[in-house]
């Protein structure tokens, strides 16, 4: 009998991070600086870590830099509001406390998380390892296959959810685009 494959666990820590900015009260530590963000944030990925038993943790980051896509289109995202600094002051403090636990942490100039997502995603199921996705962007179930599962965040309480090619077709109605490579045009 074979051993397992070793699974890899791949977290949007950007993504992650808006969504506990929005979701939790503006709390503050003890000096005054806000800290909502980063309690939800943590919080968060602990959770996922206790659902989504993994052998190897990577936690991919946006930068702030443009991304290929803004060379192609001026208009990409150009209704975004600014980053709000309640929660630009929050992200080296989720990084840091990322690197404390041990993750492994990714961030590419010229690239969005979610590509490096896609990447990982792609190399890592070549490379033989069974590998989750932590994301709700569904721009990355083109990825899913028999090796790869998009599991979005869970909400409170709630199990994770796994999406695999059945689940992808069955929600948008088409398989995954899992077996190409990509050209991101760069």
């Amino acid at each position: 009998m074979s051993p397992s494959p070793q699974r890899l666990l791949v977290i949007d820590g950007t993504a992650l991070a808006f969504r506990a900015f929005f979701a939790m009260p503006p709390l503050t530590d003890s000096a005054g600086r806000p800290s909502g963000a980063l309690h939800g944030f943590i919080t968060s990925v602990l959770r996922v870590i206790e659902l989504e038993s993994a052998d190897l943790v990577v936690v991919a980051w946006d930068r702030p830099e443009p991304t290929f896509r803004h060379k192609l289109s001026e208009d990409y995202k150009a209704n975004r509001d600014e980053l709000d600094d309640d929660l630009r002051v929050q992200f080296p403090w989720m990084r840091e406390a990322m690197g404390l636990l041990g993750f492994a942490q990714l961030d590419e100039a010229g690239f969005e998380a979610d590509d490096l997502l896609a990447s990982l995603a792609v190399q890592g199921s070549k490379d033989g390892l069974q590998v989750r996705l932590c994301a709700n962007d569904k721009d990355l179930a083109q990825v899913v296959s028999d090796q790869v599962q998009l599991c979005p965040p869970p909400k409170r309480d709630a199990p994770i959810t796994e999406m695999g090619p059945a689940e992808v077709e069955e929600k948008f109605g088409v398989l995954p685009f899992c077996e190409k490579s990509f050209n991101f045009g760069v």
